[in-house]
């Protein structure tokens, strides 16, 4: 209604002392837009309009304009033009209105976050945007901090595999294998990738840099035979 509302005012948003005020004026806006389309019914149909039913039906086309002014898709218009009467208008336009309410209030999905101790002290992601078709990315056999930007407390799943009974924000668990692996958070389901991920050497802390060290001295130092 952001639009109606600026031509009913001249162009410009009004003030409003209070958010009662504003759904007031949406009301009025849904009844005056409701009148607008019973305006275009067919002529032959109009004798109907002064019996009970067609009041019932005038009354329901304005819960339609209502469901029609937040569906707005034109999948679910279309579905609403399909029935014959402003009855069914009228029903299947509500339905169609709460199911999108109830799909808007529970689609959101919260943000992963994976973090290690180089994550934590470079204040980079894993992977520093260097696998740009990998979204989630963990360091194997590093243990990584899985959480949610949520508040709610949900059991977490690897694998199929409960980390922990208790709730929680979030986990620490560390992937032993290379590969796509599944993170359940709740009702939310996430691809992770685990890999050997690449670092700038100078930013390696001081056990990654030894650790380092030590398996390039294995692998100059030992014999063909041996390897």
């Amino acid at each position: 209604q952001y639009s109606r509302r600026a031509v009913e005012h001249g162009g410009t948003m009004p003030e409003y002392d209070s958010v009662s005020d504003i759904e007031e004026e949406d009301a009025a806006l849904i009844v005056q837009e409701a009148a607008e389309i019973t305006e275009e019914v067919d002529a032959a149909e109009k004798s109907h309009w002064m019996s009970l039913r067609a009041r019932k039906a005038a009354g329901l086309l304005v819960s339609a304009a209502a469901a029609i002014a937040i569906v707005q898709t034109p999948s679910m218009i279309a579905k609403i033009s399909a029935d014959t009467t402003p009855e069914g208008k009228a029903s299947t336009a509500a339905s169609l209105a709460a199911a999108e309410r109830d799909s808007s209030a529970n689609s959101f999905a919260p943000t992963l976050n994976l973090e290690n101790d180089h994550s934590r002290n470079t204040g980079r992601k894993i992977g520093n945007g260097l696998y740009r078709t990998m979204e989630h990315i963990a360091q194997v056999h590093k243990a990584t901090t899985l959480s949610l930007d949520s508040e709610t407390a949900v059991i977490w799943m690897v694998d199929g595999v409960v980390l922990s009974e208790v709730p929680s924000t979030e986990i620490e668990y560390t992937f032993t294998s290379i590969g796509k692996h599944t993170v359940k958070a709740g009702d939310f389901e996430f691809t992770i990738h685990s890999k050997a991920v690449r670092y700038e050497i100078r930013e390696l802390s001081d056990d990654d840099r030894e650790a380092y060290f030590h398996a390039l001295h294995t692998l100059y130092t030992m014999d063909q035979d041996e390897g």
